[in-house]
């Protein structure tokens, strides 16, 4: 099974609560990375805090497609409890920490299913079937403590921000755990937020830094083939470079592929609509979608002419139904199955359905077909879509 820790298609946390209107301001760059996980990976992992990613997958795929994701088992959510942040103390000195209200009564820090419910009374009006939700969330939820896993990293990121032009050695302390980094005033905390930027301020890369070795301890943890960072590296950085070129060169691959093949922008598709989100799962649960991942994923290290240069290769391969003589095929299943050899019809009957399901075989090349089909299904936005009054905010 192919997994994938999608930190990208997360609301990344913020304590001004604003997080998930800044999320609906990228439905684009979310239905396309949606779109492509579902295509390259049988599950997608996707931390998250307080469950407002919930609501904003759910208002960019719509309440039914979502559903349909969570019965499937092809998203699950990792809800990391408490907040994680650089404080800085009385003097120079600062740490990254945990923050938790210890009567867990913020959505953050609460149970996975109070979480849940504080969650989805943010789009209330928006949904159906809030219970049918509400239990699926909790079946697909694994419950983690982010103080545990900041611990795990905290080290890794401290020395990956030495590493960066950003680091001064005064910024050492004598206590390893501990460092004086400049910009913030004492006893002053500083988390992820939309003003974030890692290439001039070292605070802002430690966070962002903190953040991507989460992602990448918790990829590790659940043996996920690959990673999609939600963190706002930039291109500051090269400490975490293989593992950056590695999701970007996979990306860009794929979608050239698709691009070559006339295969349309699903992030321009309009996911909500039912018959568009249907008709593409069903050509993702395919066997042929199966063979199509693991052919990729043997040559996701190979540049763009690399792997244009093996699917050539499959486009020049035989079917099976191609190399035996058609009479022999007909005289085979005919009285294989019993049949008449006679009956003009019934072989007509066979020829289109049996043999090209069983002698036909499955290959890479004919998702690629697959989804040429399922582009003269799509339907785009409808005018104006975009423009209706946004969800309520906490």
């Amino acid at each position: 099974m192919f997994k994938v820790l999608a930190g990208n298609l997360s609301a990344t946390f913020n304590l001004d609560g604003k997080h998930l209107g800044r999320y609906l301001q990228n439905k684009e760059m979310i239905k396309n990375s949606i779109c492509e996980e579902l295509i390259l990976h049988d599950q997608i992992f996707i931390p998250t805090q307080d469950y407002l990613t919930a609501c904003g997958l759910i208002l960019v795929l719509g309440e039914k497609n979502f559903i349909s994701l969570l019965e499937d088992k092809r998203i699950h959510f990792l809800r990391l409890s408490g907040v994680f942040g650089y404080v800085k103390g009385a003097g120079m000195d600062g740490t990254l920490i945990t923050m938790i209200d210890p009567n867990s009564k913020r959505p953050q820090d609460s149970s996975v299913e109070e979480s849940i419910k504080v969650g989805l009374s943010v789009i209330s009006n928006q949904i159906t079937e809030k219970n049918k939700i509400t239990e699926l969330l909790i079946q697909e939820s694994t419950a983690l403590e982010m103080s545990i896993v900041l611990d795990a990293v905290k080290s890794d990121t401290y020395r990956d921000l030495r590493a960066t032009s950003l680091w001064n050695d005064k910024y050492n302390c004598a206590n390893k755990d501990f460092l004086a980094l400049p910009g913030m005033e004492a006893m002053q905390v500083r988390v992820i937020g939309s003003g974030t930027n890692p290439k001039i301020n070292p605070v802002d890369a430690l966070l962002a830094l903190a953040l991507f070795n989460i992602e990448l301890y918790l990829s590790l943890k659940l043996d996920c083939t690959s990673s999609s960072t939600g963190s706002p590296l930039g291109d500051l950085i090269d400490i975490k470079l293989d593992r950056l070129v590695e999701q970007s060169v996979r990306s860009k691959n794929m979608w050239s592929l698709l691009e070559i093949n006339n295969v349309p922008d699903l992030g321009k598709l309009d996911l909500t609509d039912g018959c568009n989100f249907k008709d593409l799962l069903k050509v993702i649960r395919s066997q042929n979608a199966n063979e199509f991942r693991k052919w990729f994923h043997d040559r996701k290290t190979l540049d763009e002419r690399e792997i244009f240069k093996e699917y050539v290769g499959l486009l020049s391969e035989v079917p099976a139904i191609q190399t035996i003589p058609s009479k022999a095929i007909r005289f085979c299943v005919g009285n294989g199955l019993g049949f008449v050899p006679v009956v003009g019809q019934m072989f007509s009957f066979i020829d289109t359905f049996l043999l090209e399901k069983f002698l036909k075989g499955n290959s890479p090349r004919y998702f690629i077909e697959d989804l040429k089909k399922f582009r003269g299904k799509i339907k785009q936005y409808p005018q104006g879509f975009g423009k209706s009054r946004p969800p309520k905010s906490r």
